[in-house]
């Protein structure tokens, strides 16, 4: 049976934020987003362990940026089934 997640406002903003494309640090979404740092932190690494966003830029610490499926479960209005 498919697992069905459901995002908390945080995520779906980070989602949001990193869908037009190119890498945000962590910082930036806080920034951006208004969130704390630490929520934005964990709105990410959550988000990356479901691989919706991976680590960008040179060394892969510099930010993170949306994956095909984050973008297909911001089609599906904040859940993902899988």
């Amino acid at each position: 049976m498919p697992r069905t997640t459901r995002f908390d406002r945080a995520q779906v903003a980070v989602l949001l934020a990193l869908e037009p494309g190119g890498i945000l640090s962590v910082a930036a979404l806080a920034l951006t987003l208004e969130l704390s740092g630490r929520r934005a932190r964990r709105a990410v690494k959550r988000l990356q362990r479901m691989g919706l966003v991976v680590a960008g830029g040179p060394g892969g610490h510099d930010g993170y940026q949306i994956t095909l499926r984050g973008r297909d479960a911001l089609s599906v209005g904040g859940r993902t089934t899988w």
